[in-house]
């Protein structure tokens, strides 16, 4: 009763005087101090009776306790580092406890004592040693000690149970046995004063958030033997510049060096075939990244939000980048892509600001939505011959590109890759591309039928569809300021979604369709074209026709003429009858269809004009007189023609 007593005047003492003087030590001199002293358990359970009054009086430095302890030693141990059973503050004196010669034992049934009480999981708990677990600290058993600073572990431990030292923010040194093999979650997180650690050599399994919020760890030597880093465990350690993973490592856990604000330079060792999600995100500091050639898969989100990640060096073998694996690298420069890598998900590179030198791989295939969204360093494109698709804005708001090479490349295009480009000045496809072409700079197909895609940045400010283009793509035009005359062909059937959204600065349309094409979608396929100011072209006659349409009746519309050809018509045009056509060439530019007529007026055939040349199917026609019409951008021209 005598120490419970002692004990009991000490805490009505430490209420009274100044948070100060706690901290003093209650003042009194060096010479009153004791250096060490050491405590002989005869038996478990009996360290209140055996500390002497210097201990309770809180005029020691080093204590060192041997024989064994239960839990009602080890909650007397916990009052001597700083924390009560219940893990209340509770500051001493004591710098160095050594249990180096000191064992852990359990309760016997009868005089079972918890060592602290404590919320586990949003539930209270309270903690026992573990009986079957002879070797191990015991869960939380430093939990909140917050003035010792010096700890020297028992020899026989093999593994450090949870928390065990979790928020000893006064611990400055651990002195850990070699021979520990397992070190389990949160074991030394918000251990601020630590910089340190040397893991046990013997070590090979590390728990989660292992040294979360260490605030002043500078330093961690993890040994040879550890094959996998789990979740969080070096989270906000804002002066560990440098982690050096062992060669040993196999495996990386979600969100592994999630939070490492500290960590500058990474080598990610051979062996290391995937990293997944989360895996090295929102390293706020880390500018540099080596990559190994074992590296299958970069998952979700593994790098995000690395803000000053200015390279990474890829590695052939890597076949797959995930969702928004690189999203806000900011800074990310000179990105060189292996020719293993296949597949670029969703949103990969989305906001990559600064990124230039953008180098795809031989056998990349897959693009994903928005993957370089607003990766304005880029000036130029070249994409491989193995591109299967490119999927919608994969490349949207990239606003220093200039060109784009699909060279042989046929790949699958959506919703055009490259909206909102502004500097995109062309698209550039091999004569023997398979089913793409480009007419002055701009993306069809191969046949002209499709308009997949308009360079924002060109330098025209008017535009004539191909007379072969049926329909364009979805956002075609998207936001192409510079786009005052667009012309539509006589072949025009349908818009793609949203296809001139944006077009501010439209001035004149002009279709050649007796019927309007109308727009199939709910959104305004000219939105935000200012209607009262844009004249609309449209066939003799047709007026009535278009103020009626729900797509085009807004406008300002006006009827074109059907006087003699324009301005452009050309006098080496030639009329040539093949037997099985009627060759037409050297057709002025402004001339988009030609018609073959009877002398009654009947149209017996029709045909786009491309590259100065129609071709009339005439095979069939018996001899006689025909009439051919050339229907240009100002009117029409009719020859007349005799069939012999």
């Amino acid at each position: 009763m005598k120490k419970r007593f002692a004990f009991f005047l000490m805490c009505v003492c430490l209420l009274m005087v100044s948070h100060a003087a706690v901290f003093a030590g209650n003042d009194e001199t060096a010479e009153e101090r004791t250096g060490k002293v050491v405590v002989n358990l005869s038996q478990p359970g009996s360290l209140e009776d055996a500390a002497p009054d210097v201990v309770w009086e809180d005029k020691v430095d080093t204590l060192k306790i041997t024989g064994k302890l239960n839990s009602y030693d080890l909650r007397m141990v916990r009052r001597f580092c700083g924390s009560d059973e219940y893990g209340s503050f509770y500051p001493t004196s004591l710098k160095q406890i050594d249990l180096s010669e000191a064992t852990i034992v359990p309760d016997d049934e009868s005089s079972k004592a918890y060592y602290i009480i404590a919320e586990d999981k949003g539930t209270t708990r309270e903690y026992y040693v573990d009986k079957d677990k002879p070797l191990l600290l015991p869960d939380k058993l430093f939990y909140n000690c917050c003035s010792i600073e010096s700890i020297v572990l028992p020899q026989y431990i093999r593994e450090i149970g949870v928390g065990a030292f979790f928020k000893c923010v006064a611990m400055k040194e651990l002195k850990m046995p070699d021979e520990i093999t397992d070190i389990h979650h949160t074991a030394f997180g918000v251990c601020n004063s630590m910089e340190s650690f040397v893991l046990p050599s013997r070590l090979t399994n590390m728990g989660n958030y292992l040294f979360t919020y260490c605030e002043n760890l500078k330093e961690v030597v993890i040994p040879e033997g550890v094959t996998r880093l789990n979740k969080r465990t070096f989270e906000q350690t804002p002066l560990l510049k440098n982690i050096r993973l062992p060669k040993s490592l196999r495996d990386l856990s979600p969100e592994a060096l999630f939070g490492a604000n500290g960590l500058e330079t990474l080598e990610i060792p051979e062996g290391i075939v995937s990293l997944p999600e989360g895996c090295v995100e929102a390293c706020s500091a880390l500018k540099e990244v080596s990559l190994p050639s074992t590296l299958v898969e970069i998952g979700q989100n593994a790098f995000q939000d690395c803000y000053r990640l200015e390279s990474v060096t890829f590695k052939e073998g890597l076949r797959h980048i995930g969702l928004y694996a690189f999203k806000n690298c900011r800074v990310l420069r000179n990105v060189v892509l292996p020719h293993s890598l296949e597949s670029i998900d969703n949103e990969a590179f989305i906001n990559c600001n600064d990124m230039a030198n953008l180098q795809f791989g031989n056998g990349l295939k897959t693009i994903g939505e928005k993957a370089f969204f607003h990766n304005n360093n880029i000036e130029t494109l070249v994409f491989p011959e193995t591109m299967e698709k490119i999927d919608y804005a994969a490349f949207a708001e990239c606003m220093g590109l200039k060109k784009v090479v699909l060279g042989k490349g046929s790949p699958q295009i959506i919703g055009n890759p490259f909206l909102g480009c502004f500097a995109l000045k062309a698209f550039e496809v091999d004569a023997d591309n398979p089913k793409y072409t480009t007419d002055d700079g701009t993306l069809y197909s191969k046949d002209h039928s499709m308009l997949y895609a308009y360079p924002n940045g060109r330098e025209s400010k008017t535009f004539a569809m191909h007379p072969q283009t049926e329909r364009t793509d979805d956002f075609v035009f998207w936001f192409c300021k510079n786009l005052e005359e667009v012309e539509f062909s006589l072949s025009f059937k349908s818009f793609g979604y949203r296809a001139f959204c944006g077009c501010s600065n439209l001035k004149k349309i002009t279709v050649k369709t007796n019927e309007p094409v109308e727009n199939e979608y709910t959104d305004d396929v000219f939105e935000e074209v200012n209607r009262d100011v844009c004249q609309l072209v449209v066939p003799e006659g047709c007026r009535q026709v278009y103020l009626q349409s729900p797509t085009w009746g807004g406008f300002n519309i006006v009827e074109s003429t059907t006087s003699g050809m324009g301005k452009n018509g050309n006098e080496n045009m030639t009329v040539k009858d093949s037997g099985a056509g009627i060759v037409i060439d050297n057709v002025g530019a402004d001339v988009h269809t030609v018609t073959l007529s009877n002398l009654s007026g009947q149209t017996l055939s029709r045909a786009s004009v491309g590259h100065g040349c129609a071709v009339l199917p005439a095979e069939a026609l018996p001899a006689g007189g025909y009439v051919v019409t050339l229907h240009g951008v100002d009117g029409n021209r009719t020859l007349k023609l005799i069939r012999h």
